[in-house]
């Protein structure tokens, strides 16, 4: 039956749709009649969703949910033996009183203290405790928590400072160095890579509005760091690498420099010659600035490091475009519970000052450095 409803329900949906484009060819009482028939069959099609919907939560084992959705009206009234909150470390608390009100056994929450906590825009909430997320406040409470230790997405190497700086060491790898392996003719017998361009012009300045701050000499080099291990030379999907960065206006430079660059690798693909790797070397960056490789990231403490792959992933033959649809461009905040197999980190600041901005919060150094 619900498979008959859901099948008239899409053949109604699409008479309504021919209907109301042909409105405007209609006059006088075919109007009228048009418009009756409109308003009772969107009537009847929201009726039918609704219960359509209805059968299929109330049949699902499962429901998966936004913390705000969980408020929804297709919830009201449900309760749940179990409730699971993720990341819930970077949760306010208001937000995840709305998927506790739907428990009616137990919550587990779930999330990394050591990572990005919840984002608070006002001084005067955050003072207040808005930027304290009820895992922290559980555990302040002395709730004891389950820790994760073993760690499966990272390799090693890549894994060893994060467990030393952030987590006292205490993370195990259950990863095996021989399964996370870089792309074909990585330059290094290493994981890790750094890219240093210090004393170069161009570097740190403000973003234009002044509310960001970019580095046009290390974008420029992170380009070129895509387009050597995305190109013919350097073996890897565009799909498997990230660019992650801390600020807003670095993240927007180098999307826009990354279609510059699909843009001139498409037009020399179809002049027939060839792809991106080419180039002269990294063309500038910041001092701070890295590329890291290799699988990689996710800390563990509170959260652990479990999730991830229990294999480990090989890259796919490099044979997408170049662009910045195809190389996903993120600040630290967006990639936080996101993993690549090769991650491009922009730092962006360079300064006599040694200031590190948004980085000197810890939390996001570590969710920054545990994406790979």
């Amino acid at each position: 039956e619900a498979h008959a409803e859901r099948g008239a329900s899409g053949e109604l949906r699409l008479r309504l749709v021919r209907l109301q484009k042909d409105l405007p060819l209609l006059s006088g009482a075919e109007l009228s009649a048009a418009r009756r028939t409109l308003h009772s069959g969107w009537a009847t099609l929201r009726q039918w969703e609704e219960r359509m919907r209805d059968d299929i939560l109330a049949s699902a084992e499962v429901i998966c949910s936004t913390l705000i959705g969980a408020g929804s009206e297709s919830l009201c009234g449900r309760t749940f033996p179990l409730v699971v909150i993720d990341e819930a470390t970077q949760a306010t608390e208001p937000r995840a009183s709305i998927a506790l009100a739907l428990a009616r056994g137990r919550v587990v929450l779930v999330g990394d203290p050591q990572q990005l906590p919840p984002t608070t825009l006002s001084e005067e909430a955050r003072r207040a405790g808005l930027a304290v997320s009820l895992f922290e406040r559980a555990l302040a409470a002395g709730v004891a928590p389950v820790v994760l230790t073993t760690q499966y997405r990272m390799h090693p190497l890549l894994a060893a400072f994060s467990s030393a700086a952030f987590y006292r060491g205490a993370l195990t790898n259950g990863a095996d160095p021989a399964s996370r392996l870089p792309p074909p003719r990585w330059p290094s017998r290493r994981p890790l890579l750094f890219v240093d361009a210090a004393g170069r012009r161009g570097g740190e300045r403000a973003a234009p509005g002044g509310v960001s701050v970019l580095n046009h000499t290390e974008a420029r080099a992170v380009a070129d760091v895509v387009a050597r291990v995305c190109g013919r030379e350097g073996g890897a999907a565009p799909s498997d690498v990230g660019v992650v960065s801390p600020y807003l206006g670095q993240v927007a430079l180098l999307k826009q420099l990354l279609a510059k660059q699909g843009r001139e690798e498409a037009r020399q693909a179809r002049a027939g010659g060839g792809g991106s790797g080419g180039g002269t070397g990294p063309s500038g960056g910041d001092a701070d600035g890295g590329v890291g490789g290799g699988e990689g990231g996710g800390g563990g403490g509170g959260r652990g490091a479990g999730g991830g792959r229990s294999q480990g992933g090989a890259f796919a033959a490099a044979d997408a475009t170049l662009s910045e649809e195809a190389v996903e461009v993120r600040t630290v905040d967006g990639f936080q519970g996101r993993e690549k197999e090769l991650i491009v980190f922009s730092a962006v600041r360079s300064n006599g000052r040694g200031a590190v901005g948004f980085l000197a919060d810890h939390r996001r150094l570590n969710v920054a450095l545990t994406r790979a």
